[in-house]
């Protein structure tokens, strides 16, 4: 009778275990189910920017606009679609004192993707160099691009930029992306 009172109490035992491993089981696989979740939201959501149309911001001379008009050119050829968060001349008369003028490339940068940066002798001007210390405080990318049949840029940029890229269109592209 001892005996079979024994393995009575092993019982309650077993079923404990058994329900613990089972639980703990069930806790790993939802884990495991919740985190497969995250980073396949996370990799959507990445794959989604990529596809997203880029918004970029592209820092250039308004009286010195030749590299620019060619630039935005070069991107059209390409079939390049973006979003241009540039401050146009237009735009510009309508502010009225410096501190507008500095806000509105913050809130232009503040949605940009990155910062293009023309990187002609007249990228030493201010306002230029401006955009690339607005951008760098907000964490933006600075991609300087070397204008055709010139090897340097001002120094100030080479140090600031992310990167540094000559002039063609499918590579600043590429870089953008």
């Amino acid at each position: 009778m001892n005996n079979n009172n024994n393995n009575s109490s092993w019982l309650p035992l077993i079923i404990s275990i058994g329900g613990i491993l089972l639980f703990a089981h069930l806790i790993s696989k939802l884990i495991d189910y919740l985190i497969g979740n995250e980073f396949s939201e996370e990799d959507d959501y990445l794959e989604k920017r990529k596809k997203r149309k880029p918004r970029i911001f592209v820092s250039h001379s308004w009286k010195h606009n030749k590299d620019y008009n060619n630039l935005i050119k070069g991107f059209e050829k390409q079939g390049f679609d973006y979003y241009n968060h540039s401050i146009s001349i237009d735009k510009a008369e309508d502010l009225k004192n410096e501190k507008e003028i500095e806000n509105k490339i913050k809130n232009q940068l503040l949605y940009s993707r990155c910062l293009l940066v023309l990187g002609g002798s007249y990228s030493n001007k201010f306002w230029i160099k401006k955009e690339v210390e607005i951008a760098k405080s907000l964490g933006k990318k600075v991609i300087a691009v070397r204008p055709w049949n010139t090897n340097s840029i001002p120094k100030y940029l080479e140090k600031s930029a992310d990167e540094v890229i000559g002039f063609n269109s499918k590579a600043i592209i590429e870089k953008i992306k």
